[in-house]
């Protein structure tokens, strides 16, 4: 994970001390024994007061709600989902796809936000039109890209919430003989190893999550209780980039 390698390097570089602690309840966080907090993800107790007076100083890498006194170092999702709307679209296509999970893995704010960030950009340009299309039954998946297929009703591109998605994607397209990306362009998020390793190699949004792990860490180092009390929690906003590949066709070239 690459908020670990990040506050790693930070923690070595300022002479501090780090301990991965992989849990989801507030309880199991020692907290005699640190003097300052990273959370990488969300906790199952949503009472962020009570996280708040539990761990200080505490910096959250995650979406927190307006008004909470917790630090936090984030990127847009909404951000990510309008910048890969935008890149398909400056590739040339307009009939576009977004492919997600639903149940627990849909419920997830930030794969949500990026779907609507998607969409949001999506509406402000007239000839552009979007399907929402969902992995979790893969044999209905297949036999509607199947059926699009016969039909000649494929949209060219799809945005893949995360780069999992867009693994399952390319091989659903592999089996129906559909070109990826001359048949149909893929754009996933995240970066993963198998975004370099899988063929074609993924064009996809690389969140920063090395610079925040970085950030976190010389954050919570350096602060100290009277700042603390002085002060407004601190909202720290980052930038994605689109990590260009093989897997988005630029109808332009030919």
């Amino acid at each position: 994970m690459n908020v670990i390698s990040g506050a790693e390097r930070q923690a070595r570089k300022m002479g501090v001390s780090l301990e991965i602690v992989t849990t989801n309840r507030l309880e199991d966080i020692p907290s005699d024994e640190c003097s300052g907090y990273i959370l990488a993800g969300e906790l199952e107790t949503e009472d962020y007061t009570r996280i708040a007076m539990a761990l200080s100083p505490l910096v959250a890498l995650f979406y927190l709600p307006n008004g909470t006194q917790i630090d936090n170092i984030m990127f847009s999702d909404y951000e990510v989902g309008g910048q890969a709307c935008q890149s398909l679209i400056d590739a040339g296509h307009t009939q576009l796809a977004v492919v997600r999970g639903c149940g627990t893995n849909f419920s997830s704010p930030s794969m949500q936000a990026r779907v609507d960030g998607f969409r949001l950009e999506a509406e402000k340009h007239s000839d552009v039109l979007v399907q929402s299309l969902s992995l979790d039954d893969l044999f209905a998946f297949k036999e509607r890209m199947k059926t699009q297929r016969d039909t000649g009703t494929l949209p060219t591109a799809y945005f893949c919430v995360n780069d999992v998605y867009a693994e399952r994607l390319i091989a659903v397209f592999n089996e129906l003989k559909v070109r990826v990306p001359y048949d149909a362009s893929v754009i996933g998020f995240g970066n993963y190893e198998v975004a370099s390793t899988i063929l074609p190699p993924l064009t996809t949004i690389q969140a920063p999550m090395k610079s925040m792990g970085e950030l976190a860490v010389q954050q919570v180092a350096s602060a100290t209780d009277a700042n603390l009390l002085s002060r407004s929690a601190i909202r720290t906003m980052l930038s994605t980039e689109v990590v260009e590949r093989a897997s988005v066709y630029f109808h332009d070239e030919h």
